[in-house]
């Protein structure tokens, strides 16, 4: 499932319909970069490892993550991108 994470202010008492046809606009418009699902099954980039190697000493938590296991059991790209989405969409502060 595609995740798109978009803040601003100038969109703080618009309707949510608006906000749904402008999320619309900015996933389908020309330059847009697509994720291939089919690398998802490949062994974790060294970018990815050593990112997950900074998450996890910066937050002690994270190892406990259900998301972290599969990425123990299984190094994919798939799941070595789906921990880091979580560690990072759960410590935003």
């Amino acid at each position: 499932m595609a995740k798109i994470i978009f803040t601003s202010s100038y969109t703080k008492d618009t309707p949510p319909a608006h906000l749904e046809n402008y999320v619309r606009y900015i996933s389908t418009r020309e330059g847009v970069d697509k994720i291939d699902e089919s690398k998802s099954h490949l062994s974790a980039t060294k970018s990815q490892k050593r990112l997950i190697k900074q998450l996890l000493q910066d937050i002690t938590k994270a190892n406990e993550l259900l998301e972290y296991k599969d990425f123990c059991q299984k190094p994919t790209m798939g799941n070595a991108s789906a921990f880091i989405s979580c560690v990072l969409e759960q410590n935003m502060d």
